[in-house]
């Protein structure tokens, strides 16, 4: 069921702690970039007074972050630590598992983000890979895409099941994959290591 939006609330219970907090993470809604969700909320906080100290963490589908959005981004936020959720390698598996044809849209938009930061250290990327068996195959081609487009780091760890939440049954690592799993991830690491 929809929860209920206790957004304004939050934001009237963290603005206080402003200005002692070094990090501030914004979680919980669909997409944070999405109708300026994230950036309503650092206006809420007066995030700009702050943006010397504090930095910015969220996740993100990568589907609303063209250029014009990322401008406003780092217009606004000094330091950040933006985790892209992929959790694929190829469009068709992308699809599958987000049910949207907008690989190459956010694989784009991640390559603009990181263009656009430049070597700016104090802005962190990373890649965000839950890995089932949709998208296991995947795990040596994610960490070649991550090296590929230059991100700080790339994260492949099992999907969670959001303790019985979300019902994926057999897509999950369980005793019956867990070889597949395994072998996946050790071709996955012997290519970051090189």
């Amino acid at each position: 069921p929809q929860q209920p939006d206790i957004t304004e609330f939050l934001c009237q219970k963290v603005k206080p702690l402003m200005p002692y907090l070094r990090h501030i993470c914004v979680l919980g809604i669909a997409e944070p970039f999405w109708k300026d969700a994230a950036f309503k909320i650092l206006e809420r906080l007066d995030f700009v007074q702050f943006k010397n100290q504090c930095e910015f963490r969220t996740n993100t589908n990568g589907i609303c972050l063209n250029e014009k959005t990322i401008t406003k981004f780092f217009s606004l936020v000094e330091m950040s630590d933006v985790s892209w959720s992929l959790d694929a390698a190829t469009p068709m598996t992308h699809r599958k598992i987000r049910r949207l044809d907008t690989f190459d849209l956010v694989v784009g938009n991640l390559k603009k983000w990181i263009k656009m930061r430049g070597a700016n250290t104090r802005h962190k990327v990373s890649i965000y890979n839950n890995i089932n068996m949709l998208n296991v195959q995947e795990m040596s081609m994610m960490v070649q895409l991550a090296y590929d487009v230059g991100v700080d780091q790339i994260i492949l760890l099992p999907t969670h099941d959001q303790t019985g939440i979300v019902q994926l049954g057999e897509l999950l690592m369980n005793e019956k994959n867990i070889k597949i799993f395994k072998e996946e991830s050790e071709k996955a690491k012997e290519l970051a290591d090189d």
